[in-house]
């Protein structure tokens, strides 16, 4: 019985690989590693994840400090965009009673800094693994979250801006040109 064990097949039905060979890995360095496509895309993904866990951090800091805190009143300094489209959780239409709830905008925050954190390591762990199907969702998430985010901003600012004047005519309309920078955004992602 311990003959068997110590045989190595040299050939396989299966396959047309020999096998009882050396196995080897091909190691390769960090600066060969970001010479190559795969690896440029894993070191965008990783950069990408580790910005969104900070995102995660803060905000889960934040809802901490908001749910601690025992006033009902709610504080604006609070009020963090982890990207462009969940502003909108904060702000959903251009009149300045249309506002939602901190607590629910900061929850929201977290969810989509947990589902970009996961889209990232899955890209990252696809681009390792040469699978480019695994760059689909991250099109997705980030076609959504910045292209339309970024469009639906630069609508919103302005529209803020000038209901706010129009209503108490307490801001400058020079500040209408906070638009470009949303603007800018959709511009580059698109």
């Amino acid at each position: 019985m311990k003959d068997e064990w110590s045989q190595v097949s040299r050939s396989s039905s299966c396959c047309s690989v020999p096998h009882g060979q050396d196995m080897f890995t091909e190691r390769v360095g960090s600066w060969e590693l970001l010479s190559r496509p795969e690896g440029r895309v894993a070191f965008a993904g990783t950069v990408l994840a580790l910005l969104q866990s900070c995102g995660l951090v803060t905000s889960l800091y934040m809802l901490v400090s908001n749910y601690m805190e025992d006033t009902a009143e709610d504080d604006q300094s609070s009020h963090i965009c982890t990207e462009a489209v969940l502003c909108l959780l904060y702000r959903y239409g251009p009149h300045y009673l249309q506002t939602g709830e901190t607590h629910t905008a900061l929850a929201g925050q977290m969810l989509y800094s947990l589902l970009a954190i996961s889209v990232n390591l899955l890209l990252v762990g696809g681009a390792l693994g040469r699978r480019p199907i695994t760059f689909l969702p991250w099109l997705v998430v980030y076609g959504v979250a910045g292209v339309l985010g970024s469009l639906v901003l630069a609508i919103m600012v302005p529209l803020t801006i000038v209901f706010r004047d129009r209503d108490f005519g307490d801001v400058e309309m020079i500040l209408v040109v906070w638009f470009i920078l949303p603007l800018f955004l959709f511009i580059c992602y698109a």
